[in-house]
């Protein structure tokens, strides 16, 4: 996923004073257990009862934010601009998964 961040005007305004610039390794997990509500058979992307996968979208995007937002202060956010999904392993309800987003590269637009 690369995420862009808005209304920047200077790079050292947006980050918090007690951090530095994102490091590359720097990483965020989300986790939650599945549910009915985020089977591919309720959301509408399919009719079987598995993990949907625009909800691991969701679920691998809020990592993301997570990690980004440890870097700027709370009056700004992050706009997700490319994302691609293999989403290989049926998950039932019940199960619990894990998204964890790692910083791979700075391209100089934080």
């Amino acid at each position: 996923m690369k995420y862009h961040f808005i209304g920047l005007q200077k790079k050292k305004e947006i980050l918090k004073e007690y951090q530095s610039y994102p490091e590359i390794g720097a990483k965020a997990t989300r986790q939650l257990t599945v549910t009915k509500d985020q089977l591919a058979s309720s959301v509408g992307s399919g009719t079987v009862d598995v993990f949907a996968t625009p909800m691991v979208a969701a679920l691998m995007e809020g990592a993301a934010c997570d990690l980004a937002a440890r870097y700027i202060e709370d009056i700004y956010t992050t706009v997700g601009s490319e994302i691609c999904v293999q989403h290989l392993c049926p998950t039932a309800e019940g199960v619990t998964v894990t998204a964890e987003a790692e910083l791979t590269k700075a391209d100089g637009r934080f």
